[in-house]
């Protein structure tokens, strides 16, 4: 009889601690999940919008890498895919004769792959590699002659750099970001001095750095 008491004890002993372990765990696993939800304070999840517009050193908006706006997709919290447009526009023309004296036109865009390597808390560092695109058309007359200068030229080639985005809230947040672009393209310039017209080919090529920007993301 003793001895059934004692292995009853003993067994009750054993399942109890058991238990206590059990609960123990399941209670660390679920503090541990409700403290990784909590690090997660920013939108970068799969299947999230952005809107991002530039700011400028004085912190007004402005354009986006000289984009009006740019959109950005996430396909996860790591990887996300980015594009922005350019349009840069001038025209100066004579008020008395109608004619155009000057124009300045650019048009362009990015399309850039995303890649951040930290993307559970508010401060995240990504990677972008991409690729450019950007055409520019000027023209310079003098009115009441027609002499003129012409010139057209398109430029393409990859992108990569590197960025820092702070989360603000949860859907909105700052970034800062610096690129290099890599560029080939053609270029055509035509001259006339009223008398004679001259045109002329050129390929050209392009290496250089982007200055910092900076900018404001909205996500939805």
């Amino acid at each position: 009889m003793k001895s059934f008491l004692l292995n009853s004890i003993l067994i009750l002993t054993i399942f109890s601690s058991a238990v206590n372990s059990n609960a123990q765990t399941t209670g660390n696993k679920s503090s541990d999940s409700v403290l990784a939800k909590e690090e997660v304070k920013n939108s970068l999840r799969q299947g999230q919008w952005a809107l991002m517009f530039g700011i400028g050193s004085n912190f007004t908006l402005t354009n986006f890498e000289d984009a009006m706006i740019a959109g950005k997709y996430q396909f996860s919290s790591k990887s996300a895919l980015r594009l922005d447009f350019n349009l840069d526009y001038y025209n100066e023309q004579d008020a008395d004769e109608d004619f155009t004296d000057f124009q300045d036109r650019t048009y362009g865009g990015n399309l850039s792959f995303l890649y951040c390597i930290n993307p559970k808390g508010r401060f995240n560092i990504y990677f972008t590699l991409g690729i450019n695109y950007q055409y520019h058309y000027s023209f310079n007359g003098s009115s009441g002659t027609s002499a003129y200068s012409e010139s057209t030229y398109w430029i393409t080639g990859p992108k990569a750099g590197a960025g820092a985005e702070f989360f603000i809230f949860q859907s909105m947040s700052v970034f800062a970001e610096y690129n290099y672009l890599l560029g080939f393209g053609k270029q055509k310039f035509t001259q006339s001095d009223g008398f004679s017209i001259d045109s002329r080919n050129f390929n050209i090529s392009r290496f250089r750095s982007d200055y910092a920007k900076f900018g404001l993301s909205v996500y939805f």
